[in-house]
């Protein structure tokens, strides 16, 4: 076979974490230093995270370390090696500098001699110019030799992260990156098990036999000669084997407890106690539950791989008979059929059985479990399909997307039938490809014959009612709801889905949308998708605190991850509603991780539209364009990821004040609502901030039309901020047409018609709003009275950014809290604009910053350059100082 060259590699996870530290790092101010602790298992890709650093930090000076354990009682050995490698012989000298920005990198940090370790935390502690992080990367369960230890630089840090293990995909992926090798969906699973997802045990595992062992159809996954020689030197006592045998049993996710491995030894607990002081088993307790684990995965492959055939079916056997005893019939099927030598269809049977009733309570990954082990024994092939096809819809339902591609790799070639097609469809819609969901889904209805049952009928047609959610199409989302309850399927685990999906559609195509009281007779695990369409009613309609209280109930172990996404999408949308900015962007970075774990891309956009909106609020810019740029939609889209994307961006550029960006996300808006009804009262505003802007932009003749539109969509709503934001731009739309009173009155009728709600974030926005316009129209006192109120709330809930722009406004004003200035040379706003200037800003970045166009910027340093006697901005400064 040909050389093959192994190209770069990093893991879904690696690229995670280094995506996320080089934001943390990129965000340090002058003058600050970050210290950031990142742990991981040998092997684990630290290494190869350090070059991920260095490759993506642009303009940064990079220094990178190893910490070697002969040289821990070394003092300073490592913090002179960085030295020398950034030049100079004092490092705070060549570091700490006006425009200096430096990362220094230490591998295998828990080998760091103390000196340095202090050195470092003394650097980023004490910072006065330049920017200084520091990355100390150190292995999972190591402390250090001395003081600081690692616990210490974690509770100091300002971040510690974690690498986490391979996935299937990562390994699939390591498989083509080192040597080309396409591994199965299967075999990568069994790879990731025996290695524990460990890079550097998968390479182990790869390279232990030839290369084109792994181009077989099913090639076996072997053990590797260096976990046996590891193994065979430190098991030197006979008497073990028989409790390690018992406790490999269990597979590492199942509970394993002490009483089925004393079970399994007849009762004898000696070899048991031996496993335990040699340190070959370990418990650990997770809910309460002890389970017994090898803290060394390879040794449980080296049990496993070494165990008789004879003897690995008796153990299973003992497993289910101890299961037996204690009422668990689930689990007790499961080991009989680990622990069957052939195909079993009684077994198969009572297993898909169970599999069903776990459907039904919500309980998905006990149901794909079941599913999977019953295919796997059932002796029929075309039963064996079946039940294969309802362990991946089980595994889809729990929002396991990646395992449920890697299992559907095996039906992708064959869409012949209704059943493969749903399958493929429901998946590529929670992955948000669109185009794919569409085609599968449709070609299932189409292919339904009159052999079919209803069964399947009526859940081709729930999946197509998630399929018109997500190209937000109300009145499709009916008319699928109708065909899926066309014929009685009483029990159908997706009905509940189905009758929640249904009360959307309602309330979408209503005057005004509602909530509704879920049944009482449905498991808490799929309550959750009635918490989740009632609470983003209640967000909708201004009832912040029902959604709150909806949509933050605990969540359940069980159930579906996607629909967890959901709820954090919602709640975080609420948070920020009512001013709580960080529990916004906690939860919505929480759904984020959701997203990227479980492949859920479907949900990313109205995730990411919270945690922009948050970060402009509390000035975090570089931090909401680094959001913004993951917002990577396109025409072939699904509506629910183009729609919130169009809108961040249209509010991110009213935001930062840039006209150009606006015109562009409203256009797009425009056009996008020109084929697309998406303009439900309350589901998805943002006609208000394209309407301002074009009242704004002097446009007020095509605002009217638009303005008009949107009050007669939203006057029978009962939504009271969708009516007082209108109220508000129709305000505007009066003052800038010469009707200052009118203006008025409807600003403050505005303010008044939320005066009974509880919206704290619209409330400030508009004292905001209102006061800038007044102040323009010569209304200085009652305009500092609003901004002094606008200020105030935003300092409530921490919003900076719009605190700081409230001041300006007020100093402009020239009425309430202003910086000193020439009396009877400028005005309180030329002064504003002069400083800004001088300092070195831009008229755009003026503009930006004053929320002012950049012609008003011009218009106002023509007067200011006339009074002060200069001619060009060079000057201004220095005339500013002089005065």
């Amino acid at each position: 076979m040909p050389t093959f060259r192994t190209p770069p590699f990093a893991s879904r996870s690696l690229t995670s974490t280094a995506h996320r530290l080089i934001g943390a790092i990129e965000e340090l101010k002058a003058g600050r230093g970050g210290l950031f602790v990142v742990t991981g298992s040998n092997g684990s890709g630290k290494t190869e995270l350090a070059d991920e650093i260095t490759r993506h930090l642009n303009g940064w000076t990079v220094a990178q370390s190893t910490a070697l354990s002969w040289h821990v009682h070394s003092d300073n050995r490592v913090i002179t090696h960085l030295r020398r490698q950034i030049g100079g012989s004092d490092l705070r000298s060549m570091t700490d500098r006006p425009n200096t920005s430096v990362v220094m990198i230490v591998d295998d940090a828990h080998w760091c001699d103390g000196a340095s370790l202090r050195k470092l935390v003394e650097m980023v502690t004490s910072m006065t110019a330049g920017r200084l992080a520091v990355v100390l990367m150190a292995a999972d369960g190591e402390d250090g030799v001395g003081e600081p230890s690692m616990s210490q630089l974690r509770a100091l840090s300002h971040a510690s992260l974690g690498l986490a293990p391979f996935t299937v995909d990562d390994i699939r992926a390591f498989g083509l990156s080192h040597a080309g090798i396409p591994l199965g969906p299967h075999t990568a699973r069994s790879i990731q098990l025996i290695s524990g997802g460990r890079p550097g045990r998968v390479r182990e595992v790869l390279d232990t036999v030839p290369r084109e062992h792994w181009f077989e159809e099913h090639p076996t996954v072997p053990v590797p000669k260096v976990w046996l020689t590891s193994f065979d030197r430190r098991v030197t006592d006979p008497e073990l084997i028989p409790a390690l045998q018992a406790a490999a049993v269990a597979p590492p996710f199942y509970h394993n407890p002490p009483a089925l491995v004393l079970h399994l030894l007849d009762g004898d607990s000696d070899p048991l106690e031996k496993a335990f002081e040699a340190g070959f088993l370990r418990r650990r307790t997770t809910n309460n539950d002890e389970s017994i684990v090898f803290p060394n995965r390879t040794d449980r492959a080296v049990v496993l791989a070494r165990m008789s055939p004879v003897r690995h079916n008796r153990l299973h056997r003992a497993a289910a008979e101890f299961y037996r005893g204690q009422g668990d019939e689930t689990r007790a099927l499961l080991y009989d059929a680990r622990g069957l030598p052939g195909p079993d269809e009684h077994v198969a049977a009572a297993l898909a059985t169970h599999g069903d009733a776990s459907g039904k309570e919500g309980r998905w990954g006990d149901a794909a479990e079941n599913y999977f082990h019953a295919a796997r024994i059932s002796p029929d092939p075309a039963v064996r399909n079946q039940r294969q096809l309802a362990s991946i819809e089980a595994l889809i339902a729990a929002s396991n997307n990646p395992l449920a591609r890697q299992y559907a790799e095996a039906f992708s070639g064959d869409s012949g039938t209704p059943a493969v097609d749903v399958m493929l469809g429901y998946l590529a819609l929670q992955e948000g490809r669109r185009n794919e969901a569409t085609e599968h889904l449709d070609r299932a209805w189409r292919r339904l014959g009159d052999a079919d049952d209803a069964m399947l009928r009526s859940r081709i047609a729930s999946r197509l009612m998630l399929l018109a959610v997500a190209e937000w199409k109300p009145e499709r989302i009916i008319h699928w709801f109708r065909e899926a309850t066309r014929e009685p399927v009483d029990g159908a685990p997706h009905l509940v889905e189905t009758y929640s999906m249904a009360q959307l559609g309602h309330a979408a195509t209503a005057a005004s949308p509602a909530t509704s009281s879920h049944p009482t007779d449905i498991p808490l695990p799929l309550v959750r998708r009635h918490d989740m369409v009632n609470g983003w009613l209640a967000m909708i309609t201004d009832d912040l605190a029902g959604a709150r209280n909806l949509l933050g109930r605990p969540t359940s172990s069980e159930g579906s991850e996607r629909i967890n996404t959901w709820i954090d999408a919602w709640l975080a949308q609420t948070h920020l509603l009512m001013g709580e900015l960080s529990q916004a962007l906690t939860v919505a970075e929480r759904g984020l991780s959701r997203v990227e774990n479980f492949h859920l891309d479907l949900l990313e956009p109205l995730l990411l539209r919270t945690c922009i909106h948050v970060c402009h609020l509390t000035g975090e810019t570089a931090r909401a364009l680094e959001y913004q740029n993951r917002l990577t939609v396109s025409s072939e889209s699904f509506m629910v990821q183009r729609i919130p994307s169009a809108i961040a961006r249209l509010e991110a550029a009213v935001y930062v004040n840039d006209p150009e960006a606006t015109n562009r996300a409203g256009a797009d808006l425009t056009a996008l609502a020109a084929h697309h009804d998406f303009s439900q009262p309350g589901f998805w505003p943002w006609m208000d901030l394209w309407i301002n802007h074009l009242i704004q932009s002097d446009r007020a003749d095509e605002a009217e039309p638009l303005l008009e539109a949107a009050e007669a969509r939203v006057a029978n709503s009962g939504i009271a901020s969708l009516q007082a934001r209108l109220m508000a731009s129709r305000g505007r739309l009066l003052i800038q047409r010469g009707d200052l009173d009118g203006g008025i009155r409807l600003f403050d009728a505005a303010l008044a018609h939320i005066s009974n709600t509880s919206l704290p974030l619209l409330h400030a926005s508009l004292l905001y709003d209102y006061g800038r316009i007044i102040r323009r129209a010569g209304r200085r006192a009652h305009a500092d009275a609003l901004l002094a109120q606008a200020e105030e709330r935003f300092a409530s809930m921490n919003a900076s950014a719009f605190v700081e722009h409230a001041r300006r406004e007020r100093r402009a004003g020239g009425v309430g809290v202003h910086t000193p200035q020439p009396e009877g040379v400028l005005t309180a706003q030329e002064h504003e604009i002069a400083l800004l200037v001088a300092g070195g800003a831009t008229n755009q970045e003026a503009a930006q910053r004053l929320f002012l166009s950049a012609k008003t910027i011009e218009y106002h340093l023509t007067r200011v350059y006339r009074k002060l006697g200069i001619r060009k901005r060079a000057e201004l400064a220095t005339a500013l100082a002089r005065i």
